[in-house]
C-alpha cells in the first residue's frame, strides 16, 4: 500500500541527495514530508545503519540502571551547556510536570571553543555514562545533526521566499 506521507518522504529523501541547483527542490520536498507525513526519514547520511540499534540498546541499559548512575551526569553538572540526565517530573510542559526521563545531548564541544568561552548556552561537553555506552553512537548522531541541521533549516526558510 503506498500512502501519500509515503511518497512525500520518498520525495525528501529523493531531494536530498547532492546535486547543483537542488537547494529550492529539496526545501520543497522537505516542507511535503513534514506537512503529509509529519516525519522525515534522512538517508544517504553515512551513518553506520546498525547505529539505531546500538544506541537503543545502550539506552535501554542506562534507563534501566540505577538511579545513582544515572545521577552522577544530572543536569546539574551540565551547566550552561543544558546537557546530562533528568529524572520523571522534572521538566515541565505548560506548567505540569512531564512523565518522561530524559539525556540530552548536542554537539561536542570543549573548554577552549568560543562559544563556550563566551559562555553561550546550550554550548559545552556533553556529559556520558562512566561505562563509556553511549559515547562513540552519541557522539556520531550529534556530529551528522551538526553537518545537515543548518542545510535543513536553510531549505525550509528559503519555502518563506518561494
Amino acid at each position: 500500500m503506498r500512502s501519500a506521507s509515503g511518497r512525500a518522504g520518498r520525495r525528501a529523501a529523493a531531494a536530498a541527495r547532492p546535486r547543483a541547483g537542488a537547494r529550492a527542490a529539496l526545501g520543497r520536498a522537505l516542507d511535503a514530508a513534514c506537512r503529509e507525513a509529519g516525519v522525515l526519514y534522512v538517508v544517504g547520511h553515512g551513518l553506520d545503519p546498525e547505529l539505531g540499534l546500538r544506541l537503543e540498546r545502550a539506552a535501554r541499559a542506562f534507563f534501566g540502571g540505577p538511579i545513582e548512575d544515572k545521577q552522577r551526569i544530572a543536569m546539574r553538572h551540565g551547566g550552561r551547556a543544558w546537557r546530562g540526565y533528568f529524572p520523571v517530573g522534572a521538566e515541565r510542559t505548560s506548567g505540569r510536570p512531564d512523565r518522561k526521563e530524559g539525556l540530552y545531548f548536542g554537539e561536542e564541544l570543549g573548554p577552549d571553543e568560543q562559544r563556550v568561552r563566551a559562555g553561550l548556552p546550550l554550548h559545552g561537553p556533553n556529559l556520558f555514562p562512566a561505562d563509556g555506552s553511549l559515547r562513540q553512537d552519541v557522539l556520531a548522531c550529534t556530529i551528522a545533526g551538526v553537518k545537515f541541521t543548518p542545510a535543513i533549516v536553510q531549505d525550509l526558510r528559503g519555502l518563506q521566499r518561494l
